[in-house]
């Protein structure tokens, strides 16, 4: 018995000097993060750098897959930007006897507007000019994410590890891997919700981001939550759900979008609701919904301990009320994720819920201990590589590689 004590009062000891080291380390990186000479912090400088890192990470996915797209599908695209408008003649590109997966997903592609309209009122024209925009607006996501991290921290050095943690995992890198798919763009479209005070512009900015991906529409209410009103010590029901001017905004971009795509469907004479031959079985789906730990595992990385101290934070505070809430209003995005099959890239949108928890810790906990989080965000990020729910593992390559490589031809 004496023993079985002593070995338990040496393995409490070795904790807090685990714990002690791991301070140490916390502090030891806020304090150069504090020493960086003021303009070295500025917004556009930390989004470069924090893209450089993003696309380290997701390069070893440009080998992976195919890069090379036929010349049918581009152009298709290439149409579409000419006649936004108009339904994508599929049938034109391809022939209905080679219908596959590409030829599926313009089909859907024929509502998602907003990038071919904004790209003909600037004048771009080519598939290329495509994949620029998603480029810049991957980077000002990592831009904006630093820029709101410091808005909810009020801190410099947790607003950059915590940025660090997003960068490095899938959501913040996604943009800038994807060619064929523009979610990257859709993804900074809904950060600005959470970004943007203004109502009316969430309500503009969030029927826009349904028309880049219908998926934007299903992961608004968990933009909804991020405009909860601040209560550091309890939080109710009425709390969670009530109005204020952002969340009215939110309704009302969610309506609008409703609407509108109701009259694009008239104007192009095609159905509302996408045929369910665009959607996987449910053998399939049960498969993908059993993968969601994986996936928020390696999709999420480092921000997954931000996502459980948020949820252990609203536990502390309401019991399993507010979880649940908050659980039923992801219903129709985990729905739509589990149902396509491209459920990878499908699974960033919940992405709004690492601000969630942000915001949520950010109101909640002292600074050392919100630096502490997101320093252990951060090393997760950095430390684990990106994998694919294929189980491939990618190991990360240097930007100068990645350049040289694409000099070379590769994209």
């Amino acid at each position: 018995m004496t023993n079985d004590i002593r070995s338990g009062e040496a393995e409490c000891n070795h904790l807090v000097q685990l714990s002690g080291q791991f301070n140490k380390l916390v502090e030891l990186a806020s304090n150069l993060i504090e020493k960086i000479p003021g303009f070295l912090l500025r917004p556009w400088i930390i989004g470069f750098f924090l893209s450089v890192l993003a696309i380290s990470y997701m390069s070893a996915l440009y080998k992976n897959f195919d890069q090379t797209l036929p010349s049918w599908y581009i152009k298709a695209f290439e149409w579409q930007v000419a006649h936004p408008l108009q339904a994508i003649p599929i049938s034109s590109f391809i022939s209905i006897s080679d219908f596959d997966g590409r030829a599926e997903h313009l089909e859907k592609q024929t509502y998602r507007i907003a990038l071919p309209l904004f790209a003909k009122l600037i004048g771009v024209s080519s598939f290329g000019g495509l994949v620029i925009i998603q480029r810049v607006t991957s980077f000002l996501f990592l831009m904006m994410t630093f820029m709101l991290l410091k808005r909810f921290f009020r801190d410099v050095p947790a607003a950059l590890f915590g940025a660090l943690a997003i960068a490095c995992s899938s959501v913040g890198g996604w943009g800038f891997q994807s060619v064929e798919f523009f979610d990257g763009v859709a993804y900074f479209l809904l950060l600005s919700c959470v970004f943007t005070k203004n109502p009316f512009l969430i309500t503009f900015i969030l029927m826009l981001a349904g028309f880049v991906d219908e998926r934007a529409i299903a992961a608004s209410p968990l933009i909804y939550f991020c405009w909860m009103k601040k209560n550091y010590y309890t939080i109710t029901l009425h709390d969670f759900l009530s109005l204020n001017p952002q969340r009215i905004g939110i309704l009302a971009g969610i309506l609008l979008f409703i609407v509108a795509r109701y009259c694009l469907s008239l104007w192009m004479g095609c159905p509302l609701v996408l045929r369910a031959g665009l959607f996987v079985d449910a053998s399939k789906a049960l498969e993908h919904f059993k993968m969601l730990p994986f996936a928020s595992l390696f999709f999420l990385k480092g921000s997954c301990i931000a996502i459980l101290v948020g949820f252990a934070l609203l536990y502390i505070r309401s019991g399993l009320l507010l979880i649940f809430t908050l659980l039923i209003s992801m219903i129709p995005l985990i729905a739509g994720v589990c149902m396509v099959a491209d459920f990878e890239r499908s699974f960033g949108y919940v992405f709004p819920l690492i601000f969630f928890s942000y915001k949520l810790i950010g109101e909640s906990l002292p600074q050392s201990v919100l630096r502490g989080i997101t320093f252990a965000s951060a090393v997760f990020s950095l430390l684990i590589p990106n994998v694919s729910f294929l189980f491939e593992v990618h190991a990360v390559i240097p930007i100068y590689s990645l350049i040289h490589w694409n000099l070379e031809g590769g994209i």
